[in-house]
Parts: C-alpha cells; structure tokens; sequence
C-alpha cells in the first residue's frame, strides 16, 4: 500500500507541476485559470516554487480525505485515477477562484 501511495503522490506532483499550477495561478478574473505559461523546464523563483508547494499540499490533504473515504470499497485503480483527477483538474480549478486572481478574489473572499 506504501508503493501505490507513493507512486500516486509522485504522478500527482508531476500532473501538478505541469497542468495544475498553471491553472490555478494564471486565472485572470474568470472561472478557470488561461494556461498562458506551459515551460515546465524552466527554472522558477522562490515564490512561484512555494506556491507550488502549498497547492500539492493542499491539494494532497483534500485527495486524502477523499481517497480515505474510497479504501478497500474501489479497485486499486480507479482509486488511482479518482486521486489525480481531483489533484490535476478539480483541485486547481476551485483554487483558481481564489488564489489565482479568479472570481471570488474579486468579492474579497
């Protein structure tokens, strides 16, 4: 169970890194972040690598909960699936409302 959790947090840092971070941070005011910026092998300054580093924590905690609630009810599979779905595409989506600049900053939320 250690392996599959690993190689889970590992495809997710990595659909995170490329998808997830720029739809979250790149959210101009709308409901879903524009994507502007897709060099993943350029190199990042400190701010934009924390950023990434609470939005894979934060994103992780919420697949945790979710994940939990799935163990040992689901095949090993589709519990794969379900956690990099929620971690690259619905996480960051709902995080783009906020963090990124998105519609609900705007009504100071």
């Amino acid at each position: 169970m250690i392996r599959i959790s690993l190689i889970e947090n590992m495809i997710c840092a990595l659909g995170i890194w490329c998808l997830g971070y720029r739809i979250s941070m790149d959210s101009i005011g709308g409901l879903i972040g524009t994507g502007l910026d897709f060099d993943i092998f350029r190199a990042v300054d400190n701010d934009h690598a924390i950023q990434y580093i609470v939005l894979f924590a934060c994103a992780q905690f919420t697949s945790a909960i979710t994940t939990g609630a799935l163990a040992e009810r689901t095949y090993v599979d589709a519990q794969i699936a379900f956690k990099v779905m929620l971690n690259v595409l619905i996480f960051p989506i709902i995080a783009s409302w906020v963090w990124g600049g998105g519609w609900l900053a705007k009504y100071g939320y």
